[in-house]
């Protein structure tokens, strides 16, 4: 790489509760549509149920609720992200699928540990801009322990 390049990662960006999160491209298996889910007794309140993709069974998760934001709103534009962890699929509803952005790896800061009041800072990998908007770059690893 020559001295003025930056080392640059993609990302997925998408939209919950009017703020942007990113997810590294790499962890994702795919993008769809929001499905319907079959509801779990007693599981956890963050995860929705559970859905058949392709022969499948994949916990669904609302970042919302695991946030403790406000309720899902199923819209025209949700829609659910798989990321695999540990040979398990994963898929995780989001409000709105922005597309993909690539940010320098030095544009990537630190969240600030004041949030660790309201919400558990482990799920953040750290904070960049697009747009001039901040994202919220999420860290996978935590999400699905």
């Amino acid at each position: 790489m020559k001295k003025n390049e930056k080392e640059l990662e993609q990302f997925l960006l998408f939209a919950i509760d009017q703020q942007q999160f990113a997810i590294e491209l790499i962890d994702i298996t795919e993008i769809g549509e929001y499905l319907p889910v079959m509801p779990i007794p007693k599981a956890y309140k963050y995860i929705l149920g559970v859905l058949n993709l392709r022969g499948i069974i994949v916990p669904i998760i609302s970042l919302r609720k695991r946030f403790k934001l406000s309720d899902d709103q199923i819209t025209q534009d949700s829609g659910i992200v798989y990321v695999k962890k540990d040979n398990i699929i994963y898929g995780i509803l989001v409000d709105k699928i922005d597309g993909i952005v690539k940010f320098a790896i030095e544009s990537i800061g630190k969240v600030p540990k004041i949030f660790k009041e309201k919400i558990d800072i482990a799920y953040f990998k750290g904070m960049s801009e697009n747009n001039k908007e901040k994202v919220i770059i999420l860290n996978t690893d935590a999400l699905f322990e």
